[in-house]
């Protein structure tokens, strides 16, 4: 061997070494590097070395929090300010949440709950479960900001159903040995609004063609709705009385439909009073019927408190078909989720 070639042998040494040096002193070092301890420790099904980047208690207990947040800010429902639904929230959180470990800790080992643990999960749980068959892969993941405790981590993740990417931001806590924990997702009720709001855009656009053909079909005239109350002081209930004409105005009889009754909220379209109704009287072309529907008022929900404040003036509403099932067994309907891409 001359001397060029021991020198580049030497150099491809010494670039070997640096790049050793750099993994265990910098990169074994960064909140990235604790992220794919999370992944390979999920790979593995080892929970005691993912809990001890992964702080499962208060990533949760604060995941409630937000999770409770983005509902409200979504149905309006003012739970929390009023105290006796902050009182409730006190008293179901501690079960959600321990449900919610427990759900995790089986994913990460790789155990499946039994049928009863299933059945008696919080809907809330449920929710939460649906939501991460969708996340179907990590696009890319950059440190926000650091100091010698803290870390704030974008992580880019690819949403297989909307089939775009959103951001989740982690706060990491940095450990003894100088690798890190994940104590909370800082955005994420912003994310879950996001995910809504992308969600809605996207049904709208698959639904807009099916929309058209319902709207050919079926016609509404002769649309009226009032509150009623029973006017009681210390019980008072909130009882809303809608009634309309159905026409069938196809070619077609039709033995069953669904349909909506929405009151636009002004500009505040997330508070959108909406209720559906459905139907199971045949209805052959030309023929009409009248139908009245009813439905209990929860003034707890601020689109509801909404409609019962407005109650003996209520305007704008409208009524829209969703569904509509013909006699010869054939439907047309509105999506309500999205398809899920295998």
């Amino acid at each position: 061997m001359n001397n060029n070639a021991k020198k580049g042998l030497l150099g491809v040494v010494i670039v070997v070494i640096c790049g050793l040096l750099y993994y265990f002193l910098y990169w074994t070092k960064t909140p990235a590097y604790s992220l794919n301890i999370l992944r390979e420790a999920v790979v593995k099904h080892d929970v005691v070395l993912f809990e001890k980047h992964f702080d499962t208690e208060t990533f949760i207990n604060r995941a409630f929090d937000d999770l409770l947040a983005a509902h409200e800010s979504s149905t309006g429902l003012e739970l929390t300010r009023h105290p006796l639904g902050a009182g409730l929230v006190s008293i179901v959180k501690p079960g959600i949440v321990n449900q919610l470990q427990a759900e995790l800790r089986a994913a990460v080992s790789g155990t499946e709950r039994d049928q009863g643990e299933k059945q008696s999960r919080h809907e809330l749980v449920k929710g939460v479960e649906k939501q991460v068959p969708y996340i179907s892969g990590i696009r890319d993941v950059s440190v926000l900001s650091r100091d010698d405790t803290w870390a704030h981590v974008a992580v880019e993740v690819r949403d297989g159903q909307l089939e775009e990417d959103l951001t989740l931001k982690l706060k990491l806590y940095r450990l003894p040995d100088d690798t890190w924990q994940v104590k909370e997702c800082t955005n994420l009720a912003e994310f879950i609004q996001e995910r809504e709001r992308l969600t809605a855009e996207k049904l709208a656009e698959l639904n807009r063609g099916v929309h058209k053909k319902l709207q050919q079909l079926v016609a509404f005239s002769e649309e009226s709705s009032r509150v009623v109350s029973n006017k009681n002081p210390f019980l008072p209930t909130y009882t809303l009385v809608d009634s309309f004409t159905v026409k069938n105005v196809g070619t077609k009889q039709l033995t069953a439909f669904e349909g909506s009754y929405v009151l636009p909220h002004g500009e505040q379209q997330a508070l959108n009073f909406t209720k559906d109704f459905s139907s199971a009287d045949p209805l052959a072309p030309g023929e009409e019927k009248s139908v009245r529907v009813r439905w209990q008022l929860n003034p707890l929900l601020a689109e509801e408190k909404f409609v019962i404040d407005n109650g003996q003036e209520l305007s704008g509403g409208y009524h829209e078909i969703t569904a509509v099932t013909f006699a010869d067994g054939t439907s047309l309907q509105l999506l309500k989720e999205l398809p899920v891409h295998q």
